[in-house]
C-alpha cells in the first residue's frame, strides 16, 4: 500500500441539490434531527439531518439554498438536535441559509412535542369578528384550526380578518408569517419572514409553528396566522414523497395535518390559528380544489370565490355555539339548500315558472354571496 497516496475516511458531502444534500458517514449515521454542521469551524453552516438513505447515507437540509456547499466539504455530527434561530430583538425571524442552529436554550426547538391526548383542550368557542354572515356560518373556533380558503389572496380580507380576530383573542403571543411583498401587520409581537420561493416559505412557516408550539410549552396562549403554499394541483403526489418534497407541501392534506399537530391547544393554553389557503382560478375551479384536498378536518373552513366574495354554502364551523345560534344556521343553510334546488328549476324553465316566494329565496341566498365586511348587500339584477 501507498502510504503517500492514503487518505483517511470522513464524513462527508458527496452530493449536493438545491436546499440540501446527501452525506456519506464514516460510522452509522447519527438520529434523524439532529444538527449537521458543514464545514471546519464554528461559523460553518448547520443543516437538519431529514432521512438515512442506507449504507452510512443520509440526506441532510437547509434552511434555504447554500451557494458554497460542495461534495468533498466535510460535515460534523453535533450531537444536538436541529434547531431554528430565535427571533431578534425587533421580534423578526428571517428565514436564511443559515437559521438552522444545534439547538441551544434560547433556539426554537425544529421539532414540537405533542401534547398527550389526555391534556388536549376540548372546547372550541366560536369568536365573534363582526361580520353577521360569517359569525353565522362559519365562525371562527378559539383554540381551534381554522382555513381561509382564498379565490382572491391579493386582495384585503385575509389582512382584515386576523386584525379583527387578534383584537378579540387577546392572546399573550401574537405570530405573524409574512412573505416578501406583504406588509407586517401592526398587531403581531413576532414577524417570520418567508423568501419568495416555496422552500423557504415552507421552512418559513415551520419555523412560525414551531414558534408557536415553543410558546404553548411555556403556558402562553398564541393567536397565529400564516399562508400555505399554493396547491400545485387537484390530486396529492403520487407515491411516498422526500422529506424536500413534505416540506413544501407535495400533499396539502398532509402538510395541514402536520401544522395542526403542532398548533393543537392544551387544556388552560390555546393557540388559535388562522391559515390562508391561496387557490387561483386556473386551478380547475374553486369547487374541485376544495373537494380533492380533503381539507374538512379543519375546525372553521373560510371559502371566498374567485369573483371576491364570502360562500357560506361551501363554509363550515365545528366551534361551540349556543342552541340559538347553532338554530339560526340551520334555517339559514336551509334556505341556502332550497336555493340550490330552485336554481336548477331555474335554469331549466325559466324564472316565469317560479313564483314570487321561491324567487324571493334565490333573491336572500344570493345576497349572502358577497364580500366579507361588507355593510350593504350587492344590489340584485
Amino acid at each position: 500500500m501507498e502510504i503517500d497516496n492514503y487518505e483517511s475516511r470522513r464524513d462527508r458531502i458527496v452530493e449536493c441539490a438545491d436546499h440540501s444534500a446527501e452525506v456519506q458517514f464514516e460510522e452509522s449515521p447519527p438520529p434523524v434531527g439532529t444538527a449537521i454542521r458543514v464545514g471546519n469551524d464554528d461559523e460553518t453552516l448547520c443543516g437538519r439531518l431529514a432521512e438515512h438513505l442506507g449504507n452510512r447515507r443520509a440526506e441532510v437540509i437547509f434552511s434555504g439554498t447554500p451557494d458554497d456547499v460542495q461534495p468533498g466539504d466535510p460535515v460534523e455530527d453535533t450531537g444536538r438536535p436541529a434547531a431554528f434561530r430565535p427571533p431578534d430583538e425587533t421580534g423578526h425571524m428571517r428565514l436564511t441559509v443559515d437559521s438552522l442552529t444545534p439547538e441551544s436554550e434560547d433556539s426554537i426547538p425544529f421539532e414540537w412535542t405533542r401534547p398527550d391526548f389526555a391534556d388536549l383542550a376540548a372546547s372550541r368557542p366560536a369568536v365573534a369578528v363582526g361580520d353577521e354572515l360569517l359569525d353565522i356560518f362559519s365562525p371562527i373556533a378559539a383554540g381551534g384550526l381554522n382555513l381561509v380558503v382564498d379565490g382572491r389572496p391579493s386582495e384585503s380580507t385575509y389582512p382584515e380578518l386576523t386584525a379583527r380576530l387578534e383584537e378579540s383573542l387577546g392572546a399573550d403571543v401574537t405570530i405573524s408569517v409574512v412573505g416578501p411583498e406583504a406588509t407586517p401587520p401592526d398587531w403581531a409581537n413576532f414577524i417570520v419572514d418567508a423568501p419568495a420561493d416555496d422552500w423557504g416559505a415552507a421552512m418559513a412557516l415551520r419555523a412560525g409553528v414551531c414558534l408557536a408550539a415553543h410558546a404553548r410549552g411555556r403556558g402562553r396562549s398564541v393567536f397565529f396566522a400564516g399562508r400555505l403554499p399554493a396547491p400545485r394541483g387537484a390530486s396529492p403526489t403520487e407515491g411516498r414523497p422526500s422529506e424536500s418534497q413534505r416540506a413544501t407541501g407535495a400533499s396539502m392534506q398532509s402538510l395541514i395535518n402536520r401544522i395542526g399537530d403542532g398548533l393543537l391547544s392544551v387544556d388552560g393554553t390555546s393557540i388559535t390559528s388562522l391559515l390562508q389557503l391561496p387557490v387561483t382560478a386556473e386551478l380547475e375551479g374553486l369547487e374541485s380544489i376544495i373537494e380533492t384536498l380533503g381539507i374538512g378536518e379543519s375546525d372553521a373552513q373560510i371559502v371566498i370565490g374567485n369573483d371576491g366574495c364570502y360562500r357560506p354554502e361551501r363554509s363550515t364551523s365545528d366551534a361551540d355555539r349556543d342552541a340559538p345560534a347553532r338554530q339560526h344556521e340551520t334555517e339559514k343553510r336551509r334556505t341556502l339548500r332550497r336555493a340550490a334546488e330552485l336554481q336548477q328549476k331555474r335554469a331549466i324553465w325559466g324564472d316565469d315558472e317560479l313564483d314570487p316566494e321561491e324567487l324571493d329565496i334565490i333573491r336572500r341566498a344570493e345576497s349572502w354571496r358577497r364580500p366579507l365586511f361588507c355593510d350593504t348587500v350587492p344590489p340584485q339584477s
